[in-house]
């Protein structure tokens, strides 16, 4: 079973990757680099329509190559302010070879109000650098899996993996459900 992931960051890909596995056999996961269309810390709306856009220059990208996956998924990280305090989350949209789609969305953590315009102008892990005093944590090569500022904030209990993991189990349950369609 093939699934290409509308990214290359590695924790997205290997979210992306354990949720299937939770499920199907013989998963082959490929990240590809497509645009979002959104800005690149996207707000509310805009984090569902990155996923979705990324779904569907993925799409082309499988045309394009002659690809033939059996899913496509994008993992759209944004703030979503609808109550109190804004809160980060992943959006996940999934679809299938038949274009067939569902999506869902991770657990959020609150984004103190203070750093909602920092985070808004400069993005998240540009904030999260600044505040641990690291370099590039998005982008850390060496470990991939434990990145982003959530890691520090859980204290080293949560990763930025569990949050692809999770909203892509729960997109994925209109496809284990075919009465839940």
């Amino acid at each position: 079973m093939l699934i290409l992931v509308g990214s290359k960051n590695a924790s997205k890909v290997e979210g992306v990757k354990e949720a299937f596995e939770m499920y199907y056999d013989d998963v082959v996961v490929m990240g590809v680099e497509v645009d979002s269309e959104v800005p690149s810390q996207p707000v509310n709306k805009e984090t569902m329509q990155g996923a979705k856009n990324r779904v569907k220059n993925l799409k082309d990208y499988s045309l394009k190559n002659k690809i033939e996956a059996d899913f496509y998924v994008a993992v759209e990280s944004g703030l979503i302010d609808i109550y109190e305090s804004p809160v980060i989350i992943n959006a996940c949209y999934v679809e299938d070879g038949k274009g067939n789609n569902s999506y869902s969305f991770s657990e959020g953590f609150p984004i103190p109000c203070g750093k909602y315009e920092d985070i808004k102008n400069k993005g998240l892990s540009a904030v999260f650098d600044d505040i641990f005093n690291v370099v590039r944590t998005k982008e850390n090569e060496n470990e991939p899996h434990t990145l982003g500022g959530i890691f520090k904030l859980s204290n080293g209990k949560v990763n930025r993996t569990h949050f692809a993991k999770y909203s892509c189990v729960m997109a994925l349950t209109k496809f284990l459900n075919p009465k839940w369609r």
